[in-house]
C-alpha cells in the first residue's frame, strides 16, 4: 500500500500552532516576565549592596590607617618618654652613687680619726701607768 505524503499542512497543524502561541504568550506574561523582573531587582539590590560594601571597605581602610598612625605615634612618644626616664634615672643613680661614695669616704675618715684618737689615749694611758707597773714588777722580782 502506498501512502501519500502531504507537504501542505492540514488544519491540525494550525490548531496545534495556535495552541502553542497561546501557551507561549501565557508563559511569557505569567512566568518569564515576572522571573526577569525578579532577577533585575536582585541585580539592582546586589549592585547597591556591593557599592555600599566598597564604600565601607574604603572607610574601614581610612580608619585603619588613622588608627595605625595613632598607634605608631603613641609608640614613638612612649619610647621617647621611656628613654628620657631612663636617662633621668641614670643621672639620679650616678648622683646617689657619688653622694654615697662621699658619705662613705667621710665616715671612713671619721672612723680613722676616732681610731687614731683612741690609739693616742691608749698610748698616753700606758705611758702614765708604765712607770708604776715597772716599779711593781721590779719589787716583785727583787
Amino acid at each position: 500500500m502506498v501512502t501519500k505524503i502531504h507537504l501542505i499542512p492540514d488544519k491540525t497543524f494550525f490548531v496545534q500552532f495556535g495552541i502553542f502561541l497561546v501557551v507561549l504568550t501565557g508563559l511569557y506574561f505569567f512566568i518569564f516576565r515576572p522571573v526577569v523582573r525578579i532577577i533585575l531587582l536582585r541585580r539592582q539590590k546586589t549592585s547597591g549592596l556591593l557599592e555600599k560594601s566598597k564604600a565601607f571597605e574604603e572607610k574601614l581602610g581610612e580608619l585603619a590607617a588613622g588608627y595605625n598612625a595613632e598607634i605608631s605615634s603613641a609608640r614613638e612618644e612612649g619610647l621617647k618618654k621611656l628613654e628620657a626616664t631612663v636617662k633621668a634615672a641614670a643621672v639620679e643613680a650616678a648622683s646617689i652613687r657619688d653622694s654615697a661614695r662621699k658619705d662613705a669616704a667621710g665616715l671612713a675618715q671619721e672612723a680613722a680619726k676616732k681610731i687614731l684618737a683612741s690609739k693616742e689615749r691608749t698610748l698616753s694611758d700606758l705611758r702614765s701607768i708604765l712607770p708604776g707597773v715597772v716599779d711593781q714588777i721590779i719589787k716583785k722580782v727583787t
